[in-house]
């Protein structure tokens, strides 16, 4: 199984975060992973992507903000009500416009 890791713009809104998240599983991989690290002493959002054998129809990956002030069993709730029947991806904090957010990936 083959990866790519590509890293995401850290000064950007979640929909600009999400649209090439998008584009990237347009052209053949799958989001498997979210995250925060350091690249060359810069805070960075790091995606792992997953190669397909052929490009599918899955459903197109969504990111929204979970309440990162609540306590972590109230976002697993929060996360468990509102994201029923939806196949979460992944949970991560993320930078977004700079700034970190709590953000589940899912497809609807």
């Amino acid at each position: 199984m083959s990866f790519s890791l590509d890293i995401l713009a850290s000064d950007k809104p979640l929909a600009d975060l999400q649209t090439a998240v998008q584009q990237k599983e347009a052209s053949g991989f799958e989001l498997i992973s979210l995250a925060q690290c350091l690249v060359a002493g810069q805070l960075v959002n790091l995606a792992t992507f997953r190669v397909l054998d052929s490009v599918g129809n899955a459903k197109p990956i969504k990111l929204d903000p979970v309440n990162g002030n609540l306590p972590l069993q109230q976002q697993d709730d929060q996360i468990n009500q509102n994201f029923s029947g939806k196949t979460v991806v992944c949970y991560a904090a993320i930078l977004v416009e700079g700034q970190p957010v709590n953000v589940v990936a899912y497809r609807a």
